[in-house]
């Protein structure tokens, strides 16, 4: 993969140094306005904040198995620059399909079997990947409590997703991570009486991950 793959644009650089400095100032979150085709996989990919031994566990959510795809493929199929003394294990939760699963006792072992490699090998540097639907959270949320694990730094794609109630008892209630970066073009969105994606919502009402972050 070539290396200019994974150079930042000026706009991109400006990102990240916020979500860095917004974590190192103590704030447990925050929000990114980017808009499509800005650049965002590659701010998540490639934060700053990642390099440090303290993120062990890193989960990236999208909103669909789809997306998770195209993450996987444009970013993690090949190590980047930064990650040249990283040992890297990746999961996909989402729908039983093209690698990716919902079944909790495998991410239950992912998690142990992560844990029995940085014990073997601990004179190397291992990160654990987690990328996950909105949709499946429920899945990784047992099996963080089964395995007793928990996600240092999480990155949430189109982030607006993250306040219906389905999803936000994981990301806000119960603190999916410990830092947590939101990514989206619409921090604001009428919830109607049904989302896209099934969740039931009270009607008339509009909110904000602006205001949870």
């Amino acid at each position: 993969m070539a290396l200019s793959k994974f150079a930042f644009e000026p706009h991109q650089k400006h990102a990240d140094e916020g979500i860095f400095e917004a974590f190192a100032c103590g704030n447990d979150d925050c929000l990114i306005k980017m808009f499509c085709g800005t650049g965002k996989s590659l701010v998540m990919r490639r934060a700053e904040v990642l390099q440090a031994k303290s993120a062990r566990i890193i989960a990236y959510v999208f909103p669909s198995l789809a997306l998770i795809d195209q993450f996987t493929n444009d970013y993690l199929t090949s190590p980047h620059p930064d990650s040249s003394k990283c040992e890297e294990h990746v999961i996909k939760i989402s729908s039983d399909k093209d690698g990716a699963t919902t079944d909790i006792s495998a991410v239950v072992l992912f998690f142990r079997e992560f844990r029995e490699m940085e014990a073997r090998d601990a004179h190397v540097t291992h990160q654990a990947i987690v990328c996950v639907t909105y949709q499946s959270l429920d899945v990784l949320a047992d099996a963080l409590d089964e395995a007793r694990e928990s996600i240092d730094v999480a990155f949430f794609d189109e982030a607006h997703h993250s306040v219906a109630p389905t999803y936000r008892k994981y990301i806000y209630d119960r603190r999916l991570a410990t830092k947590q970066a939101f990514f989206t073009a619409t921090p604001t969105k009428e919830m109607t009486a049904q989302e896209p994606d099934g969740d039931e919502v009270d009607s008339d009402r509009r909110a904000s991950c602006r205001e949870r972050v």
